[in-house]
């Protein structure tokens, strides 16, 4: 995914937290992955690391949670569908601002 977004092919990353144990599938069972011990999740955590790296670097939008993701969807389908609303911040409420 590094070389992608270095390449340029990448507009939105995403890299969500993980719950629980996961392994990437080619790292090397002998090498111990810190708190765990577990094979492999050391290397996980690495790649998600140099793949926000290299989104910040060029200037690419990283989406890091799920709550974050679900507002990215929601707003990309309503601008898609262009039902677009404004409303001001803190104030649930208010009625959409006027457009124009």
């Amino acid at each position: 995914m590094v070389d992608r977004i270095n390449q340029g092919d990448v507009d939105l990353a995403i890299n969500t937290a993980s719950t629980g144990l996961i392994r990437d599938p080619i790292a090397p069972k002998s090498e111990p992955s810190g708190k765990t011990g577990e094979p492999g999740l050391a290397i996980h955590r690495r790649s998600g690391y140099l793949m926000r790296v290299a989104a910040l670097e060029h200037h690419i939008p990283c989406i890091t949670n799920i709550l974050t993701l679900r507002a990215a969807v929601a707003a990309i389908r309503s601008h898609r569908e262009d039902t677009v609303s404004i409303h001001r911040l803190g104030a649930p409420w208010a009625q959409p601002a006027k457009a124009g």
